[in-house]
């Protein structure tokens, strides 16, 4: 259940989210491709879910970068428009999938998936994923009941069950 709140309040937000929502991001007008496998990817959007109380969780909208270092193969799949969000998404280590906020002090990956609204899709087999947070834009309200996770017990709100990406080509997990 999501209730509304002052817009500009951070002031119960503490500064580490316990869950950070792929669904709906938005990524920035363009994703960066370097030299030996580095990949930066900026978001204009990105939920972050911050605990103020017992099951209750401030939304928080966030600009983000997520950077990738030595990624070996990157495939895309149709074309990206302007105003695309992240319908589903998905990043794996070597034996499991993680929440995206396991990515926020650097963690080892080996698949990372997203799927566009526009149908689009993108799949990076990189080693390694940071997700660095910019500072709160707006808050979105509050998420009242409980989280779950694909891994530690905080993550997606209940009920939001994953779905493993279809096939994108030779990337694969």
């Amino acid at each position: 259940m999501m209730a509304r709140d002052k817009d500009d309040d951070f002031s119960s937000i503490n500064d580490a989210p316990v869950f950070v929502e792929i669904h709906d991001a938005r990524v920035d007008e363009r994703i960066e491709v370097h030299m030996g496998g580095a990949v930066v990817m900026p978001f204009a959007h990105l939920a972050t879910y911050h605990q103020i109380g017992p099951e209750r969780y401030a939304v928080v909208s966030r600009k983000a970068t997520l950077l990738l270092s030595q990624c070996h193969e990157i495939r895309v799949v149709g074309i990206l428009t302007e105003q695309d969000t992240i319908v589903e998404g998905h990043v794996f280590d070597s034996d499991n999938e993680l929440d995206l906020v396991d990515c926020l002090g650097g963690h080892a990956v080996s698949a990372i998936f997203f799927i566009f609204g526009s149908g689009a899709k993108i799949a990076l087999l990189p080693k390694y994923a940071q997700l660095v947070l910019s500072d709160p834009q707006r808050r979105l309200g509050d998420w009242i009941g409980p989280l779950v996770s694909t891994q530690n017990g905080l993550g997606r709100p209940a009920g939001e069950e994953p779905t493993r990406p279809g096939h994108l080509g030779p990337c694969t997990h």
